[in-house]
């Protein structure tokens, strides 16, 4: 799907940024922090309590931390109730 093209692409981008040991994963404020600077007027359209439970939602595995992959699933997450 174009879109997941689209999603991957700006993940790519800020991705090195953010995974100071380049293990594939960042936790989950880190990874907040990278989704509040792709998209800086978030706040202003979702509720932190909100963000926090989708975070804790697409992390499957429960380790804490985010993949690329739930990092995708997690911005589709915030775009419908975006």
């Amino acid at each position: 799907m174009f879109v997941d093209v689209l999603i991957l692409k700006a993940i790519d981008s800020n991705w090195q940024n953010y995974d100071k040991d380049g293990d594939g994963l960042l936790n989950h404020d880190t990874a907040k922090k990278m989704v509040y600077e792709m998209f800086p007027n978030l706040h202003n359209y979702v509720e932190k309590e909100v963000i926090d439970s989708e975070f804790q939602s697409i992390d499957t595995d429960g380790d804490g931390m985010v993949s690329k992959k739930e990092m995708i699933t997690f911005i589709h997450h915030i775009a419908h109730i975006w």
